[in-house]
């Protein structure tokens, strides 16, 4: 009998001292280093577009819906200063999208059809694509007085038009929630 406990013993002390591990933890830090950098500011946190029905939404294949648009600002503040003249100041969109599109956002999950689209004030019917850069400004040398000074690029603003659309002529019912993220980006 004591030879069987004596056999087991080491077998029991390896079960117990697994049994005790504690386990780790792992993280992944990232940072850029970058030739400047702005503070980006939004005119709001939120918009509503409201609702819409499947039927309407079905006319409107790939194109915002006329009466489903809105609008925010995009402003830089706490620049760095350009390092020369045409050095550009920019943002990179990126949010999910609806599968099979890339300018179709939409953040609600697989099945989704509807989302939103955005363009910018200038360019009215070219819609922004997930992960597309949009110039904010360029650097000059002297300013023109009919024009904002361009040797800064505080205060330097763009605004974005949204509106609901649909990717299929018949969409599901269900919530659109577009999380769009804008980067600033320097060159």
């Amino acid at each position: 009998m004591r030879k069987i406990l004596l056999a087991l013993t080491p077998v029991v002390l390896l079960l117990s001292a697994g049994a005790q591990a504690a386990s780790n933890g792992e993280i992944e830090i990232t940072a850029s280093v970058v030739a400047g950098t702005c503070d980006i500011a939004l005119s709001r946190n939120t918009l509503d577009l409201g609702n819409y029905s499947v039927k309407t939404l079905g006319t409107s294949i790939d194109k915002p819906l006329a009466d489903s648009t809105g609008s925010f600002a995009l402003s830089l503040n706490k620049c760095d200063a350009p390092a020369k003249t045409g050095d550009t100041a920019s943002v990179i969109v990126s949010g999910p999208v609806v599968t099979g599109t890339q300018n179709l956002f939409n953040g609600t999950g697989v099945g989704a059809d509807t989302g939103i689209m955005l363009s910018t004030s200038t360019e009215t019917n070219k819609y922004i694509a997930n992960g597309d850069s949009v110039v904010i400004a360029t650097a000059e040398d002297i300013p023109d007085v009919n024009k904002a000074d361009l040797t800064s690029f505080d205060n330097q603003s763009v605004i974005f038009n949204v509106g609901v659309a649909s990717h299929v002529k018949e969409p599901k019912v269900g919530i659109i929630s577009a999380p769009l993220l804008f980067s600033f980006s320097y060159n």
